[in-house]
């Protein structure tokens, strides 16, 4: 940004010693401007181009943040899945141990992405 004020200044200090005027043609039109008039539009035209592409890039590094936000929450929910069926299979491991558990074990039963052994009956 101080880069751009001080093309700016530059610009503005261009503009002031050269007071002369020139006929510029463009396409088929003429008409006498300020010789720095060029100058002038050139550093307008860079500036909004500048403005624009800092613009573009933030909107791209913001979108690209949400995106990354979706994903990262995708993976906490899949990773407090995961450790709800360790905890599960903790448990279930420590009763058969015990010899708590009168039902049987089923390995894989409520395991994450796998259906449930009772659902299809």
């Amino acid at each position: 940004m101080l880069l751009l004020l001080a093309i700016f200044a530059l610009t503005g200090a261009f503009a002031s010693e050269n007071e002369g005027t020139l006929v510029f043609h463009l396409f088929g039109y003429q008409g006498p401007l300020p010789v720095w008039a060029p100058t002038v539009i050139g550093v307008a035209a860079a500036a909004a181009l500048l403005v624009v592409a800092i613009g573009s890039a933030s909107l791209g590094s913001r979108l690209r943040e949400i995106r990354n936000h979706r994903e990262i929450a995708g993976h906490r929910r899949l990773i407090d899945e995961l450790l709800a069926e360790n905890a599960r299979l903790r448990e279930a491991v420590a009763a058969r141990r015990t010899g708590a558990a009168l039902q049987p074990f089923v390995y894989g039963a409520g395991r994450v992405g796998q259906p449930e052994p009772w659902a299809d009956r």
